[in-house]
């Protein structure tokens, strides 16, 4: 995959977090839609399955998106954010702007250097 980006998209719900996966350049989906609970052990969960993917299909780069609705994708947000800088948080709410450091849309960090 020499340098391609993997793409999840994840649906947070008060319960759970549907997340998934699709290669950038081509656009199809590379595993299965999976589920995890909405809360700290699922997001770690996530974030676990996402790396395994990324590594196990050549992948060099994770973008995460979601809508940021309510309240209910700050924990997932806020774990996903520190994993580093392969990951590249995205989401369409200005809820975010509240949280320091959040993401924006163009997956730059409002409240640190690009």
């Amino acid at each position: 995959m020499n340098g391609s980006t993997l793409c999840v998209g994840a649906d947070v719900h008060l319960n759970e977090i549907v997340l998934r996966a699709v290669d950038k350049a081509e656009g199809h989906e590379v595993i299965e839609r999976f589920r995890v609970t909405n809360n700290l052990p699922g997001a770690q969960s996530a974030a676990a399955t996402m790396a395994e993917v990324a590594t196990r299909l050549g992948y060099t780069r994770i973008e995460v998106g979601w809508e940021a609705t309510g309240m209910l994708w700050i924990p997932f947000h806020r774990l996903i954010a520190v994993l580093g800088s392969q990951v590249r948080c995205l989401e369409s709410h200005p809820q975010s702007a509240l949280l320091p450091g959040a993401f924006q849309g163009s997956g730059r960090p409002l409240n640190h250097a690009a």
